[in-house]
Formats: C-alpha cells, sequence, structure tokens
C-alpha cells in the first residue's frame, strides 16, 4: 500500500493498525500521519504467542511452552523479534514527533491517563465523557464480552505478569540474560509487572 494510494482512495480520517516495522511502513509515512505504537513486555507477550499459536491451527504450532520460548527468543514467531521490532519503533519514535509510544502496563495501570495521551497527540478535543465511555469499552473485560462469541481465541486473560504462572526459575534467568544483552545500548525499559 503506497501513500498515494492512502491519501486519494481511501477517505479521511482514515486507521490502520498494523505490524510492520518502520522500515516496512510507505516512505514518508511518519512524516504525514501520527503512529500510536503499543508495547508490551515480552515475557507477557511470549506466553500470550503461545496460546495463540496453539488455538490457531493455521499457526501449525503444537508443541509444548519448554519449546516454544527459544523459538520466541530466536525471533521465530509470526512477528519476528520482539526486540528488533520494539527497538527500531523506539528509535524512530525518539527522532519523529508524529510517533506516540504507549505501553499495554501502562494502560492497564492507568487507562485513562493513556486515552487521555492519545486525544491530545491527534489533537481531537474529545470531552471527558467521550473519552470515560471509550475508557469502559476498552477494559478487557468488556472486550472479551462484547467480541467473545466471534473472537474467542483472541482473549485469554489480559493480565500483567503472567509470564510468573509459566516461566520456570531457569528460563525466567535465561530471558533475563537475553534480554539484557539485547537491551544493553538502548534507554527503553520494560516494566514486568504492575
Amino acid at each position: 500500500m503506497t501513500m498515494d494510494y492512502i491519501e486519494h482512495e481511501l477517505a479521511s480520517p482514515r486507521i490502520f493498525n498494523n505490524h510492520l516495522y518502520p522500515k516496512h511502513m510507505p516512505e514518508g509515512a511518519t512524516d504525514k500521519v501520527k503512529v500510536v505504537c503499543v508495547s508490551r513486555n515480552p515475557k507477557d507477550i511470549a506466553v500470550s504467542m503461545y496460546h495463540f499459536n496453539k488455538v490457531s491451527p493455521e499457526m501449525g504450532y503444537d508443541g509444548e511452552w519448554s519449546d516454544f520460548l527459544p523459538l520466541f527468543l530466536e525471533g521465530k514467531g509470526i512477528y519476528n523479534s520482539w526486540w528488533e521490532y520494539t527497538l527500531q519503533w523506539w528509535n524512530a519514535e525518539k527522532k519523529n514527533p508524529n510517533i506516540l509510544w504507549l505501553t499495554y502496563e501502562d494502560m492497564q495501570e492507568d487507562c485513562l491517563q493513556q486515552i487521555k495521551r492519545v486525544d491530545q497527540f491527534l489533537g481531537t478535543g474529545r470531552t471527558l465523557d467521550f473519552m470515560e465511555t471509550v475508557n469502559k469499552r476498552c477494559s478487557f473485560q468488556s472486550m472479551t464480552k462484547s467480541l467473545q462469541a466471534k473472537h474467542t481465541r483472541f482473549f485469554r486473560k489480559g493480565e500483567v505478569g503472567d509470564w510468573k504462572n509459566w516461566f520456570t526459575v531457569a528460563q525466567n534467568e535465561e530471558f533475563d540474560t537475553f534480554h539484557k544483552q539485547k537491551m544493553k545500548n538502548s534507554d527503553f525499559t520494560v516494566r514486568f509487572e504492575l
């Protein structure tokens, strides 16, 4: 999809959800559009991806958690390496005022505050009542209830820190060592629990 197609063929305002790396975005996209990046801690992502793969026959994964975690660390999942993806967007965000960074953990802790940040970033000028309605509808419970019939496999727990129920002590130590190495040249911080 090119910027020309987006600008001339799709009605404004436009919202796109994707997992593209910055380098795969249409050239000049982040100079012309606003981008909201949402990140989640990689331990919870690994557990979430494991369960998503288990309930999605098209993913073709039928192994155990202990076999999946090394694949995740190697970036062999459907979205490749969490570290490569996250650091590319993080580095792009630091240089570009058109990119806003949010974390799942911050949204779980105070979703309304994050909604206010998005409103300010996009300049939409929504009322507090509107943002409070969005906050209620964006709760994990509300989303699972309204989408349950069609998308059950996409929602499991939505908790921050559920990784502690899956990682062994040895897996956690291996992960922390790997994570520290990957993040050694970055100021990006990760919240693994609330």
